[in-house]
């Protein structure tokens, strides 16, 4: 989605991270600070989507989607790990419940593992939450799930980014 732009997976690697080294740095910012930098006023936010699903990705969701009631929902319900403060961006499957009652599927769209929660949850009621096969190594398969959904409910995780891009 971005050529040109080159990504370096080392979030999780403390040792022999060498990609710096080609980089003249001269300054870093986390990426929630940009904000106070760039598009400001409503008016600086071009309303154009600046991600595209993969044409064949998302075809194969909405084959797999095709299965299920719509209207297909994307539900979140977990954000955030320990280090961006998951305590405040995270709620139970239950307090979804509004939701949940309404007509239609939903689609777990957690990055991290939730299926006891969510295997509790489908014991204990009508409304079903699917747990898709998603290619966890690769995020452009998230994209295209999010891209091929009807509706999307979430705290604030990566998905929720997604959807403003898309």
């Amino acid at each position: 989605n971005f050529p040109g732009s080159k990504v370096y997976g080392t979030l999780k690697q403390h040792a022999n991270v060498e990609w710096p080294l080609d980089h003249k740095i001269d300054s870093h910012i986390h990426i929630s600070g940009l904000g106070k930098f760039y598009r400001n006023l409503d008016k600086d936010f071009p309303r154009k989507s600046y991600i595209t699903p993969d044409p064949l990705r998302l075809e194969r969701w909405k084959s797999w989607l095709s299965k299920y009631q719509r209207p297909w929902f994307g539900i979140g319900w977990k954000g955030g790990i320990q280090q961006t403060q998951t305590h405040l961006r995270s709620m139970n499957l239950a307090d979804m419940k509004p939701i949940l009652d309404l007509p239609g599927s939903f689609i777990d769209l957690s990055y991290m593992d939730n299926s006891a929660e969510i295997a509790k949850w489908n014991i204990e009621n009508k409304a079903q939450v699917i747990r898709p096969p998603v290619d966890v190594g690769d995020y452009e398969d998230t994209i295209a799930l999010i891209a091929a959904l009807d509706e999307m409910v979430s705290v604030t995780t990566s998905a929720v980014h997604v959807c403003g891009a898309l």
